[in-house]
């Protein structure tokens, strides 16, 4: 992160590590990756409920409702993906309006 104030200096916010990032930011990449693991289970469950496989038996019920298992679960990487983008696309937005961050000039 690189900002120049008008007097013509700037300043520089280099992360040596990943855990010297912002909470908000750590916060957000977890919540990505749950959504990615979550995506990974939903899809495998989600198969396993479709008609053309023999897993989980010939039971039309049964099926079903690992289906809607799987969807559920989809929907819910999903949420965790929206509310990540969310949550950082706001920092930024929220960052660039404040007027007590310096611009770049």
């Amino acid at each position: 992160e690189c900002s120049t104030q008008s007097t013509g200096l700037s300043s520089c916010k280099s992360y040596d590590s990943v855990l010297a990032l912002p909470a908000a930011l750590q916060a957000t990449r977890a919540l990505m990756v749950v959504s990615i693991v979550l995506g990974f289970i939903a899809l495998l469950v989600a198969t396993m409920g479709m008609k053309c496989t023999n897993c989980g038996g010939d039971d039309k019920v049964k099926k079903a409702r690992i289906a809607m298992t799987g969807g559920i679960v989809f929907i819910v990487a999903g949420l965790a993906a929206l509310v990540a983008c969310s949550w950082i696309a706001h920092d930024i937005i929220t960052d660039f309006y404040n007027p007590y961050t310096p611009t770049n000039a």
